[in-house]
């Protein structure tokens, strides 16, 4: 269109004015179109999307480019902003991706101490999210009012410098109900004047390891007050083997402190020796550091306490091990066992002792025979047995009571005792019979010896309540050499000899000799007067029963009854007359073979009476069994046979075997419980304590009772070491689970001491003595 046409300078400046004011060119494409209209005449025209919005002559043209150019520097400056923009954004985004990822709660807080910025982690701890922890206080978010004073406290402290770094552990509660614990840092965030605009946070969850500073707490306090509590000492030691800890009854026991002893070495602290050499014994710890492995102490070992006591210790050492498994230290445990070794070697002594003299049992003393027999056969040695019997005993005994009989026997020990070398034996083998064995002692001397007994006995009067009673002896005396069979032949012949010393005046020594006709004659007159086999062939045995009653029964009635074996003995006439007790004849019975025979009779006759009315109270049997049926193994098939024969249950009995009988043949003996048992019978331990040496076989007998022997209980009322024993006795048994029965109950007193210490039954004259069953039951 012509040029005149279009709009003027004016109007071209207003639209450029438009244009810069409202920026349109930012958003709109324009076209710029060149045309001739005249001669040395230019125009431009301006397009906007193809439409015209002005002609512009050469002048006006420049005017809008200038304006253009400054128009797109402005372009540029804010398209530069823009990016800016977009930096500083994805800048932001990685920056909450970062603590977003991070494990510690994070947040930072403005002037006001309200949460402008919070991580994921922190919001996940209140249970919200990062935009709803915006804006929120610690009053907003704490349950416990004073812990949310106190972090907005530490807000402000940050905030106006008082403080620049604050670290606390805090406790909440979180939104599941859980207690938890953190650990808070706060720092201020300065601008470029080096005001604090914000506090920036890092909270840290600490609840894992408090639990275990708590667990680990509890431990040490748990092991702590154990350690004040059991009455073992402990020691603990580092790798060196220096002392850093005594609990109380170590520093009882070593008279150290743990103050005192910190830092020393065990040996200086924990002195211990042999209490035979009296050298010091081996370190446990050092060898335990050494080794790495559990070390026990030495036997016999004495601690020597810091005032110079000793205490008789056990011990053992254990290495203290870290993560890697290296040896970190050790720690002792001892304890005080000087009262049980005591009482160890009480019991030792009293398993080879007789209780009333202190001299060598018959037990031990038929042990020593047999290793005099033994130094015969090997070395040619020649030894001489002396068997003693008093005479005018029974008569001090009858007249003057068991008292005056316990207190001459005494005395004969004293007498006796110093007469001999130390390498001789003296024991008591029987009521008042004495054995005594010579070592290397040739007959000659032996017989001058024996000689020497008889006079000084016969010299000796036994004063008693303001009467005086003459004593005397009769030794048999028999030689012992390569030729001697046996310690029962060797009893036999001395038993033989003294037999006719007695008979032929006593107060005398007789010698054995094999071809003496006189021997041979008191010998038959012997096995005649004991008439074993003539009372089985013709019934002349009878059971009398003793009541075994339970302690802390209300009614005490019996629960069982003791089968007691009894002989009838035969006047001239051929009249049964009195009844002879066990102790007469039982010795003889095993010297020649017969108590397995007299055991069978016994079974047979329990058994039959009880089907007969024994039973009907209720009450069981216990029956006795020799160490002869012990080997027998037709045994079982003979008890088997009559239980069948009388329709008797294997469980109505109880067996009971002495405790040396039971240990002289373990292995039988094992098998014949183990057989019984399964069958269903009960099993005792019979006079336990009179060999004490079946302490260690305790776990592998099945027995179901143990039977204190009647030594130690008729005394313990008066004998404190005897009461010591039966209540150390009766609580050994109960710790392995063995019920306990105590033999010569004869009072109430001792009674009642036996139901104090906790002993489960009891039998004795105070509660029954044996009788024939129509007369034991009535009672």
């Amino acid at each position: 269109q012509p040029l005149e046409r279009l709009p003027n300078r004016r109007i071209v400046a207003a639209i450029l004015d438009s244009v810069a004011r409202h920026q349109h060119v930012f958003g709109n494409d324009y076209t710029v179109l060149y045309l001739k209209a005249a001669p040395h005449q230019e125009a431009a025209i301006l397009f906007d999307s193809g439409q015209a919005l002005a002609v512009l002559d050469r002048p006006l043209f420049e005017v809008f480019v200038a304006h253009i150019a400054a128009c797109f520097r402005n372009v540029n400056l804010v398209e530069s902003l823009r990016r800016a923009q977009r930096e500083i954004e994805r800048q932001r985004s990685f920056l909450r991706a970062v603590i977003d990822a991070d494990p510690h709660c994070i947040y930072v807080k403005n002037q006001h101490g309200r949460i402008m910025l919070a991580n994921q982690c922190l919001a996940r701890s209140f249970g919200l999210t990062p935009e709803q922890m915006v804006g929120r206080t610690p009053a907003n978010l704490m349950a416990d009012p004073e812990w949310a004073r106190v972090l907005f406290d530490d807000d402000l402290a940050i905030l106006t410098q008082t403080r620049d770094r604050i670290e606390r552990e805090v406790k909440f509660v979180d939104p599941e109900g859980q207690t938890r614990w953190i650990y808070t840092l706060k720092a201020p965030i300065k601008n470029e004047a080096g005001e604090v605009e914000q506090v920036i946070g890092v909270n840290t969850d600490i609840t894992e390891r408090k639990q275990a500073e708590e667990a680990l707490f509890e431990a040490k306090e748990r092991a702590q007050i154990t350690l004040h509590s059991i009455g073992d000492a402990v020691i603990t030691t580092d790798a060196r083997g220096v002392v850093d800890y005594l609990n109380p009854v170590a520093e009882a026991l070593t008279g150290w402190t743990t103050a005192e002893a910190r830092g020393r070495s065990l040996r200086e602290v924990f002195r211990i020796v042999n209490e035979q050499t009296r050298q010091p014994a081996p370190d446990p710890v050092g060898q335990c550091l050494q080794e790495g492995q559990i070390v026990g102490l030495a036997n016999h070992s004495v601690l020597v306490h810091r005032d110079g006591l000793e205490y008789d210790i056990d011990d053992s050492a254990a290495p203290i091990r870290g993560r890697d498994g290296q040896v970190l230290g050790a720690v002792l445990v001892f304890h005080d066992v000087t009262e049980t070794r005591r009482l160890t070697r009480q019991l030792a002594h009293d398993a080879t002792h007789d209780a009333l003299t202190g001299l060598i049992n018959r037990p031990e003393f038929e042990r020593r025979l047999e290793r005099a027999l033994t130094s015969a056969r090997l070395y040619g040695a020649r030894h001489a047995l002396c068997y003693l019997d008093l005479d005018q005993f029974k008569v001090v005994n009858d007249t003057a009571g068991h008292a005056a009989g316990d207190e001459l026997l005494k005395q004969i020990n004293t007498i006796l005792s110093g007469m001999f070398r130390e390498r001789d034996t003296l024991a008591r083998i029987g009521g008042d019979e004495f054995g005594l064995l010579l070592d290397n002692c040739p007959l000659d001397r032996a017989q001058v010896i024996a000689q020497t007994v008889v006079s000084n006995i016969r010299d000796y009067r036994f004063h008693w309540e303001g009467r005086g009673y003459q004593i005397g002896v009769s030794i048999g005396l028999v030689p012992i050499t390569a030729e001697t069979r046996d310690t029962t032949q060797l009893l036999t012949q001395a038993d033989v000899a003294c037999y006719i010393a007695k008979e032929t005046g006593r107060n005398r020594v007789h010698l054995y000799q094999q071809e003496d006709s006189e021997t041979t004659l008191r010998h038959s007159e012997i096995l005649g007067a004991a008439g074993l086999r003539d009372a089985l062939e013709q019934d002349r045995f009878r059971l009398h029963y003793q009541p075994i009653v339970p302690l802390n029964a209300p009614d005490q009635r019996p629960v069982r009854y003791e089968a007691l074996l009894r002989v009838a003995c035969q006047d001239g006439l051929g009249e049964t007359s009195e009844l002879v007790l066990p102790a007469a004849f039982i010795p003889a019975a095993e010297r020649y073979g017969l108590m397995g025979a007299i055991d069978r009779w016994v079974i047979e006759t329990a058994f039959r009476e009880y089907a007969a009315g024994v039973g009907q109270t209720g009450a069981r049997i216990a029956i006795n069994l020799s160490g002869n049926s012990l080997g027998d193994e037709s045994l079982l098939g003979f008890i088997e046979a009559r239980c069948a024969a009388y329709a008797f249950s294997p469980e109505w009995v109880c067996f009971e075997i002495t405790e040396t009988t039971a240990i002289q043949n373990l292995r039988r003996t094992v098998e014949l419980m183990a057989a019984l048992k399964q069958r269903g019978s009960q099993l005792a331990l019979d006079d336990f304590g009179s060999g004490l040496s079946s302490f260690r076989y305790l776990k592998t007998l099945p027995v179901d009772y143990l039977k204190i022997d009647g030594g130690f209980v008729k005394d313990m009322m008066e004998n404190a070491n005897d009461s010591a024993l039966v209540a150390a006795i009766n609580q050994m048994s109960h710790t392995l689970g063995i019920q306990t029965i105590a033999e010569y109950v004869h009072s109430q007193a001792i009674a009642e001491r036996l139901r104090e210490l906790g002993v489960d039954y009891a039998q004795g004259y105070f509660f029954g003595r044996p009788a024939p069953w129509g007369e034991a039951s009535c009672e």
